[in-house]
């Protein structure tokens, strides 16, 4: 499908549901992080922001 061209992707899931210990194990399989700092947390809800618009985007 990317043959010969660079591609990138995010994984996500659920910190929570994992000990530090597979928490450290995933950090070492992943070149870099991406983290969202929620706009408001309680208990198993959070709320961040994941996109931001930008003058002149197609839809």
């Amino acid at each position: 499908m990317f043959a010969g061209k660079p591609a990138s992707a995010i994984c996500q899931y659920a910190a929570r549901q994992f000990s530090p210990e597979q928490l450290r194990m995933f950090e070492q399989c992943h070149p870099a992080a991406v983290e969202l700092h929620p706009w408001y947390s309680f208990s198993v809800l959070s709320i961040a922001p994941a996109f931001r618009e930008a003058s002149g985007c197609c839809r």
